[in-house]
């Protein structure tokens, strides 16, 4: 194992580890583009209340701010698992023939943007609302999805600490993410 790997598993993982993060990344980083698609439009739109002396309906409640909490919480756990498959990724690929490894190009995932109408109108802050839990439970199902292969693998073949930290992150993940949504 070179210096700068965290991550250690058989070499003849290194294929089915590094594409499992590329694609769990690339799942990740559409979430989180649509996480700040909702807080943008939030943002915005108390904003424009504000400025209007007016208040939204059903944004300005316990319930909405509990759900706030949750959408910091979800942002907090969705960047520091990237980090970490960023780094398997690193690792994976530093194990494979040059033939296999990329010019670390970004894909960008395409989301859904938010509605766009009239802020304060009550008919689109439930557009947004409706529109906010589509796509974050899209972008959810779409993570997990590729998480989960990707954590039975390294479960089977982690050969240190950090990567069995790693499996246990993503268990932990999918575990605290699907009850939330």
């Amino acid at each position: 194992m070179t210096e700068y790997q965290r991550f250690d598993f058989p070499p003849e993982d290194a294929l089915s580890n590094f594409s499992g993060a590329v694609v769990a990344l690339n799942a990740l980083l559409g979430l989180e583009r649509h996480l700040a698609a909702a807080d943008t439009w939030l943002a915005t739109a108390l904003v424009e209340a504000g400025e209007a002396g007016a208040s939204l309906p059903g944004l300005d409640t316990p319930a909405q701010r509990d759900a706030e909490a949750r959408r910091a919480a979800l942002r907090d756990r969705t960047a520091s698992l990237r980090a970490d498959l960023a780094d398997l990724a690193v690792d994976a690929e530093s194990l494979l023939p040059e033939q296999h490894r990329t010019k670390n190009e970004v894909v960008y995932v395409e989301t859904q943007p938010p509605p766009v109408a009239p802020i304060l109108e009550v008919e689109h802050v439930r557009a947004w609302t409706e529109w906010n839990f589509q796509w974050t439970d899209h972008h959810l199902t779409e993570a997990l999805q590729t998480l989960r292969p990707l954590q039975r693998r390294l479960e089977g073949s982690a050969r240190n600490a950090q990567t069995h930290r790693l499996a246990a992150a993503i268990e932990a993940f999918s575990g605290i993410v699907r009850p939330s949504y």
